[in-house]
């Protein structure tokens, strides 16, 4: 009886510490994905691509060179992108214009606010995301 009991606690335990898989799935695929994702997030998300999940955790800043992705087809780009580097999407709402906007993004550990500071601004960023306290950190410029 312990054996078996043993086996069930082992088996439990590994299978909650595997993340959730998810099959390929082509770039126009994840984009399409992201598209229809922001509805359900008018505020605002950072997503893994490989696992489909938001992190509980971390300081997310774009990459300066994904910064134009507000329809589909720049969207497609920004996925590549992604999965090229870290493999996280941002998305969020501009408050200028109403527009739904996303980016490649590189995630940071939160005891790392000076690098994320830093790479904020290499790529000219007005702010950058701490995931675990929902704080939007404003970049000044560097003089």
């Amino acid at each position: 009886m312990r054996r078996g009991v043993f086996f069930l606690f082992a088996f439990l335990l590994l299978s909650c510490s595997i993340q959730k898989q998810i099959p390929a799935l082509s770039t126009a695929e994840l984009a399409a994905y992201l598209w229809s994702y922001k509805d359900a997030h008018p505020q605002g998300f950072t997503l893994s691509l490989t696992t489909l999940s938001e992190p509980s955790w971390g300081i997310s800043v774009a990459f300066e060179s994904t910064l134009t992705g507000k329809n589909p087809e720049e969207l497609e780009k920004i996925v590549s992108h992604s999965l090229a580097h870290e493999g996280y999407v941002g998305g969020w709402q501009d408050s200028r214009d109403s527009t739904y906007c996303f980016d490649s993004v590189r995630l940071f550990p939160e005891n790392q606010r000076k690098k994320a500071l830093r790479f904020a601004r290499k790529n000219h960023q007005a702010a950058f995301y701490v995931i675990s306290t929902s704080e939007e950190v404003w970049v000044a410029p560097k003089d």
